[in-house]
């Protein structure tokens, strides 16, 4: 799991680079080189996440699972201080 977090990082930092070097190409001051629309769209349809939804799932189950034990906890706690 440590391993497909350190890739997804990775595919991340790249979508965020490939942004950064679109956006600096779309405020260019020479219009004939900023891109086009159909440009811009073909460069973030590229960009798209590869990371397996699985993998996304599994840390969303990971994540609401540990808030479910955390208010289960919680509310036993207040349980208790309520029978005393």
């Amino acid at each position: 799991m440590i391993e497909a977090t350190s890739n997804n990082r990775s595919e991340e930092l790249r979508q965020v680079k490939t942004c950064i070097e679109l956006a600096m190409r779309c405020v260019d001051s020479e219009r004939d080189n900023r891109p086009s629309v159909a440009d811009i769209l073909d460069t973030l349809n590229k960009t798209e996440t590869h990371i397996p939804k699985r993998q996304v799932l599994s840390a969303y189950l990971m994540q609401t699972k540990r808030k479910l034990e955390h208010l289960f906890t919680i509310g036993i706690r207040q349980l208790f201080l309520h029978m005393d």
